[in-house]
Parts: structure tokens; C-alpha cells; sequence
């Protein structure tokens, strides 16, 4: 289900935006260092990777390359994000009994 969140202007609402995109405004606009920009793209690369629609999910990527950074940037951060969880799921789950 695709999430979409009004755009404000003045007392009306114009237009719509995907929710990552909406938050992404958000979090940048709080941002007031490298690192916490740094963290911004990383959560938001991390919401990325669940967008299955190819479409979308270039739409997406595009928005946010004019929001902060290059197309590149972005690609790159969700490549990591994949990356990053798949060794998260990988790892082996330890149950209590096993770590006594």
C-alpha cells in the first residue's frame, strides 16, 4: 500500500508526496551537521529498499537527488541498507539458553 501524504500550501492542500519523501523533508530540515545528514540518508535508504515497485521506487530516488545529495548517493545508501540487512539476517539467533 502506497502511503501518501499532503503537500501544504498556505491553508490548502496542492498536491501529494510519498511518505519517504515527506519524511525525508522532515529529517533534513533538522539536520544541522554531516553526521545527522548522514544518519538521514541512511534511515531513509533503509525504507527504501522496501519499495518493490521499480517505478515508484525511481521516482523516489529521483525526489530525494533534488532534496539533498546525487541520484548516486542514493542508490549507493540502498545498496548498503540491502546489504547490511541481508548479513543482519544471517548472523545466527541466539536463544538465552544458549548464551548461558
Amino acid at each position: 500500500m502506497r502511503q501518501l501524504y499532503p503537500q501544504q500550501r498556505g491553508l490548502y492542500f496542492t498536491s501529494e508526496k510519498h511518505f519517504i519523501i515527506w519524511l525525508a523533508q522532515k529529517r533534513f530540515l533538522v539536520a544541522s551537521s554531516m553526521v545527522e545528514e548522514r544518519k538521514c540518508v541512511a534511515e531513509i535508504a533503509d525504507l527504501l529498499r522496501y519499495i518493490k515497485d521499480q517505478l515508484v521506487y525511481d521516482q523516489c530516488i529521483e525526489q530525494l537527488s533534488k532534496l539533498h545529495g546525487k541520484i548516486k548517493l542514493w542508490r549507493d545508501a540502498v545498496t548498503q541498507a540491502r546489504g547490511e540487512a541481508r548479513k543482519k539476517n544471517d548472523r545466527p539467533v541466539l536463544h538465552e539458553r544458549d548464551a548461558a
